[in-house]
């Protein structure tokens, strides 16, 4: 595959779990974006982490700014 092709299909890739995302019921995707969170605390409280790289989410993305 030429690079060019796999740009291509890296950006299908994410438009087709974009449309998936977008499509989840919302009350489902809170819980289970709030364990996510839950989780990722957990774990930089076990690793007694000092720094810890995230995101704003934007859209449909997984909600963590809970952690944050």
């Amino acid at each position: 595959m030429s690079t060019a092709e796999l740009i291509r299909a890296k950006k299908e890739l994410r438009k087709r779990m974009r449309c998936l995302r977008d499509a989840l019921d919302t009350s489902w995707k809170a819980q289970y974006d709030n364990k996510i969170s839950t989780k990722l605390i957990e774990i930089s409280q076990q690793t007694n982490a000092k720094v810890i790289h995230t995101y704003l989410p934007i859209g449909s993305e997984i909600n963590i700014e809970p952690a944050i």
